[in-house]
């Protein structure tokens, strides 16, 4: 393996026939990063899929050998039982243009509330991740939080956001936010919160919709879709 570094960021070389999970997962270990984004293409052999069976809560796995072309690598880094531990999403393809990989995820385990009914958190497919639509409920407490309107839209973005960083990427990668909003005179606050978590020169597109109500008798919701 080879490396260099520029400010925050590593350019990782992985060599031929070395092992990427276990390359990189030492990688991190050895410059104690514990947060991090990874995004990568190369050429690969031997490798194993796996997905989540969430009605069976097992592993499905895949081993595809020969030479593959590793077109999308997206993933992140985050603390698990003290180490360093990388979740990751690739896409292969071979020379036939044929592709494998993790087409369609879900997110369901990020620091955000949890769902009431069938749905997840966010869906991972095809480069993008759709969240669900989230409302001001304090994960660490499940109710709604309590002061303004605009403490609620800030509670709305640490979902939102921690939703984004568990499916390995983030706010700035938004392409587009849906926002529900009971009472559109509270279209100035919402704003507000805006202004303070994005850059408004790349500002993502961005609708806004007058319902009549929204879940637990709430006044905002926003969902967002963003790239991987």
């Amino acid at each position: 393996m080879q490396y260099k570094q520029d400010g925050d960021t590593y350019i990782i070389y992985v060599e031929q026939n070395e092992p990427i999970m276990e390359t990189l997962t030492q990688f991190c270990k050895d410059h104690k990063i514990i947060n991090a984004q990874l995004s990568g293409i190369g050429a690969i052999k031997d490798i194993e899929l796996g997905a989540y069976d969430l009605e069976n809560q097992e592993y499905i796995k895949e081993i595809y050998s020969d030479i593959w072309e590793l077109t999308s690598y997206q993933g992140n880094v985050l603390l698990k039982d003290g180490e360093p531990f990388i979740h990751a999403h690739i896409n292969i393809s071979d020379h036939s243009l044929s592709g494998k990989g993790m087409d369609r995820s879900v997110i369901t385990d990020a620091h955000a509330p949890n769902p009431i009914g069938s749905y997840n958190q966010a869906v991972i497919a095809n480069g993008f991740v759709f969240t669900a639509g989230q409302i001001a409920i304090d994960p660490d407490t499940g109710k709604l939080i309590e002061g303004s309107f605009k403490d609620r839209v800030e509670q709305v973005f640490k979902n939102l956001s921690a939703i984004l960083e568990r499916a390995g990427t983030d706010l700035s990668k938004v392409v587009k936010f849906t926002v529900f909003l009971t009472d559109m005179s509270n279209y100035g606050d919402v704003n507000d919160v805006f202004n303070l978590w994005l850059d408004e020169a790349n500002a993502p597109a961005r609708s806004l919709v007058s319902v009549k109500g929204l879940p637990a008798d709430t006044d905002v919701e926003i969902e967002c879709i963003a790239t991987i």
